[in-house]
C-alpha cells in the first residue's frame, strides 16, 4: 500500500505524508496508536555470538554508527534498541512536564545545599 486514506480526503501517497512531517523514511509503515509513523518491521537474522545486525536504514533513522553505545531494553516481550541521545532527549522531556523552563534543577539543588549548611 503505497497510500494512506483520510477521512474526507481523497488518499495521500506516503512519501508525501512522510516527507510534509519531515520524516526521512524509505518507506512508511504503520501508524502507532501515538499518532508517529513508523518504519516497516524488517526480517534480521541473529549471527554467532548472538549479535543482531541493524538495517542501514533503520541504524540511520536512530542517528547510530559502528562504534555506538546504545541503550537496549525488553518492554512487553519486544526488544527496544534506542540511541542515547534520544533516550536522553526523552527523558528531558518528560522532565520538563515537571520542571518549567528555565528552572534549573542543578541551580535549585546547590541553593538548596547552600540554605542547609547555613542553618548548621
Amino acid at each position: 500500500m503505497n497510500a494512506i486514506s483520510v477521512i474526507g480526503r481523497a488518499s495521500i501517497p506516503a512519501s508525501t505524508l512522510a516527507s510534509d512531517f519531515a520524516l526521512r523514511y524509505k518507506t512508511v509503515g504503520q501508524v502507532g496508536a501515538a499518532g508517529l509513523v513508523q518504519m516497516e518491521a524488517q526480517r534480521v537474522k541473529i549471527v554467532d555470538g548472538g549479535k543482531l545486525v541493524i538495517p542501514a536504514a533503520m541504524r540511520r533513522e536512530l542517528g547510530i554508527t559502528t562504534g555506538d553505545t546504545v541503550l537496549v531494553d525488553v518492554d512487553d516481550g519486544e526488544l527496544r534498541v534506542r540511541s542515547v541521545p534520544k533516550a536522553l532527549e526523552r527523558a528531558r522531556a518528560i522532565l520538563r512536564k515537571y520542571v518549567p523552563e528555565g528552572v534549573g534543577l542543578a541551580d535549585e539543588l546547590i541553593a538548596e545545599r547552600r540554605r542547609e549548611a547555613e542553618r548548621e
